[in-house]
């Protein structure tokens, strides 16, 4: 027997409903949040920093003997000083090797993958729930396929975090020796490369949960056949273009895609419509031209449009 579709299943629920409880059903779905998951985000950010511990660590200890490399009268015929060098890149590739491990990096990320994949679902099934009375879903075979590629990707961002790192270091104080710089500006350089490799831990951390939740929330609500959305962004000072913000000259802008009078389709990202999907145009200059959650940090989440259903079903039973 065929599966009842989401909006069938929303019709019986709301013929079932008396006019008050429908009015209420329609306020509490307008005043429904698709909530991003901050804390998972948090926890992403917190796994990518510990995992690159090993390798400041390993720098830190190794930076105690620049004093004694910038002892030497001419580093650049120095053995001592290029074997150290040799020796460092090794351990440093060495713990590169151990930390890419499935253990210390596949297992943890799946992890955190499945994590988001429960916190969107939950998000839906209050939707859902709230819509049909009832969760909608029961077994969704595409979430394996969503969730592993989400993995491969995001180890091989991780591992290149940690490879750019090695570089950076290694050239910073190779050259600084030979170049003769002051310690304590070797050690401004290096400090600088770890301050960069935080800001894009903290980067990978929220463009990657942002990217994940943005999926999945796309992919359940076409599998609903809810092809249509309204934009709604974290609505704090961060929100690029928000009068006010922290960014209220960023283009393109997010705060002004929320708009209630705004209406957004999955099938093209490119539309956009401010009469309820009568007509559709393409989106202004200044409008970011994705789903929400697929631009780099976007926090912006989906609510699906449930208005033209609701005024059809109220429609017939106002007459009957």
């Amino acid at each position: 027997m065929a599966k009842s579709s989401f909006k069938d299943l929303f019709k019986l629920r709301r013929k079932s409903l008396t006019k008050s409880e429908r009015r209420a059903q329609t306020r509490k779905l307008k005043a429904m949040r698709w909530i991003f998951p901050y804390a998972i985000e948090r926890q992403y950010r917190v796994f990518i920093k510990k995992w690159m511990k090993d390798f400041r660590d390993l720098t830190t200890v190794r930076v105690k003997k620049l004093s004694k490399w910038k002892e030497e009268l001419n580093p650049k015929r120095n053995d001592t000083f290029a074997e150290d060098m040799f020796k460092w890149n090794k351990e440093m590739l060495d713990i590169q090797k151990k930390s890419t491990s499935r253990k210390n990096l596949a297992r943890p990320v799946l992890k955190v993958a499945e994590e988001t994949n429960e916190f969107n679902r939950e998000q839906f099934e209050k939707f859902s729930t709230e819509a049909i009375g009832i969760n909608f879903y029961d077994e969704e075979p595409w979430v394996d396929d969503v969730l592993e590629a989400w993995q491969v990707e995001n180890q091989s961002l991780i591992k290149g975090l940690s490879d750019d790192y090695i570089k950076k270091i290694n050239t910073a104080v190779s050259d600084g020796v030979m170049q003769g710089k002051l310690l304590k500006n070797i050690r401004k350089d290096i400090l600088k490369i770890e301050g960069v490799t935080k800001n894009r831990a903290t980067l990978i951390a929220r463009d990657q949960i942002g990217k994940l939740n943005g999926k999945l929330t796309q992919r359940r609500m076409q599998e609903a056949d809810l092809d249509l959305y309204e934009w709604l962004t974290a609505n704090d000072e961060r929100v690029r273009g928000r009068p006010g913000g922290r960014y209220p000259k960023a283009r393109p802008s997010h705060w002004i895609m929320q708009r209630r009078t705004n209406l957004y389709r999955w099938d093209n990202q490119d539309l956009f419509s401010t009469n309820k999907g009568k007509t559709w145009i393409k989106r202004y200059q200044s409008m970011t031209k994705t789903h929400p959650g697929m631009a780099i940090m976007c926090r912006c989440t989906a609510l699906p449009y449930l208005d033209e259903l609701i005024g059809e079903i109220d429609t017939e039973l106002n007459a009957a």
